[in-house]
């Protein structure tokens, strides 16, 4: 059997546990915990490599430590059974930009510095797009019929022209009273 289809033999457990909520056993269930922690720290930002470093710590703050070559399998195999972060929108990628940008201020106000605090704030309102000018969907003058005009000085022409449209004032109702009427 090739690699390629033992790895997706080895993640079907998991992905029949996650849509079909089928059990799993304890070794699997920690690794899944593995890959929820892979995944979780690529959806913040970091590379692949970072992930393995970060993960290589946590494995020896918990006393076992995993080799290099086995954190980026679960890495690698995390974005095989969740979805790989980078080929994903760029709206999503804002929200995850945007997310980071308030934690920093965050953090920044916690610590006492305000100016920090300020420009990630300015950050986030950049990476959102509330600085930039709001555009209407269309342009009115693209629907608008455009008309040919045509003037002249003809009097001839002023005369056919009076002719199909009345443009004479109407005349202005006058009121008589009764008693000049009698």
């Amino acid at each position: 059997m090739p690699a390629s289809l033992r790895r997706v033999v080895n993640l079907n457990p998991y992905r029949d546990h996650l849509l079909h909520g089928t059990g799993l056993n304890a070794a699997q269930r920690k690794m899944l915990d593995w890959y929820r922690r892979a995944f979780a720290l690529q959806c913040n930002g970091y590379s692949q490599a970072q992930t393995a470093t970060i993960l290589k710590k946590e494995s020896a703050d918990k006393g076992k430590e995993l080799s290099e070559s086995h954190l980026l399998k679960i890495v690698r195999e995390s974005l095989l059974l969740y979805g790989d972060v980078r080929s994903s929108d760029k709206a999503g990628l804002r929200f995850v930009m945007y997310e980071n940008a308030m934690s920093l201020s965050a953090m920044a106000r916690k610590a006492g510095d305000m100016g920090s605090a300020v420009r990630a704030l300015d950050m986030a309102a950049k990476i959102l797009g509330i600085y930039e000018q709001d555009v209407q969907g269309f342009n009115p003058a693209d629907f608008m019929v455009k008309r040919t005009l045509q003037f002249t000085d003809e009097l001839a022409a002023l005369k056919a022209q009076e002719g199909i449209i009345d443009i004479t004032p109407a005349p202005e109702p006058v009121l008589v009273r009764k008693e000049e009427a009698a």
